[in-house]
């Protein structure tokens, strides 16, 4: 496990890595992928903690993956220029680092407006981000935010589980997008990004029919938009499902879902051995 600064965390499929990860802070002067490995960049919801992601994470390091762990926080969702400034982080260390592995992207909840920005950035910048693009070989979309109203859904349930303080802080969000529309404006743009130029890539998307975050009708119509564009769109619904709660609640079949879909990518791994 090595830090790249506050919101990134490189982990390599040693069968040592721990679901507790470190809150180390400083960046590491030298930190290098292995160059057998296949690269998971896992991109989580608002404000979700290291522990909790780490069990995402040993899923694909458990897997034979390596896994460049992204953290976003409130403020990169409500402020646009510190999301774009994450993501060129991220894109500018997958351009140093990740020269020769393929990439898997998965992403979580509003990890979506993240994956927004790493999009827009690889279509406005073509030339520069190229070699990332081009490693992608496939997307794991986990009850993705497809739309402005579930982003606002999205913040205030990653901010708090109690029911009282989503409604006291779902009023002043709501204020605060009153006159920030800018903001909305912003994530509409990015999402447009995702489907007017996306990456052309395979992709697995988990999600419940009961998800008023997820918008099920807004991201139906993604996926309708990928396929046209002749993406392979693989889907795994459930009638009833918390948010982000697929892996608990649906546990074997979520995992069935993501074997099956990495064994369709034919990538060269090792799995840890379960004996």
């Amino acid at each position: 496990m090595k830090d790249l600064g506050e919101h990134m965390t490189l982990l390599v499929p040693s069968g040592q890595v721990s679901p507790h990860l470190s809150t180390a802070r400083h960046l590491s002067p030298a930190v290098h992928l292995a160059p057998a490995a296949p690269l998971v960049v896992l991109i989580g919801w608002l404000n979700a903690s290291r522990t909790v992601l780490g069990k995402y994470a040993e899923l694909y390091t458990d897997r034979g993956f390596q896994v460049l762990l992204v953290r976003s926080q409130f403020s990169h969702g409500t402020q646009p220029a510190t999301g774009r400034q994450l993501m060129t982080d991220v894109l500018d260390f997958l351009k140093k680092e990740a020269s020769s592995q393929p990439m898997l992207l998965h992403v979580a909840s509003m990890g979506f407006y993240m994956l927004g920005w790493m999009v827009y950035l690889m279509n406005i910048h073509e030339d520069k981000y190229r070699t990332v693009r081009n490693k992608v070989v496939g997307l794991v979309l986990d009850s993705p935010v497809a739309d402005g109203k579930g982003a606002f859904n999205g913040m205030v349930v990653g901010l708090t589980s109690w029911t009282v303080l989503q409604m006291l802080i779902r009023f002043a969000v709501n204020v605060y997008y009153t006159f920030a529309r800018q903001v909305v404006g912003k994530y509409d743009v990015l999402t447009d990004s995702i489907t007017g130029k996306p990456i052309l890539a395979p992709v697995l998307v988990l999600y419940s029919m009961d998800d008023q975050v997820c918008q099920v009708d807004s991201l139906q119509g993604f996926l309708g938009k990928w396929r046209s564009l002749g993406i392979e769109v693989t889907e795994r619904c459930w009638e009833k499902s918390a948010h982000v709660g697929h892996l608990v609640n649906h546990r074997e079949e979520y995992l069935s879902a993501l074997d099956g879909f990495l064994g369709r990518l034919l990538l060269n791994r090792t799995p840890r051995s379960k004996l």
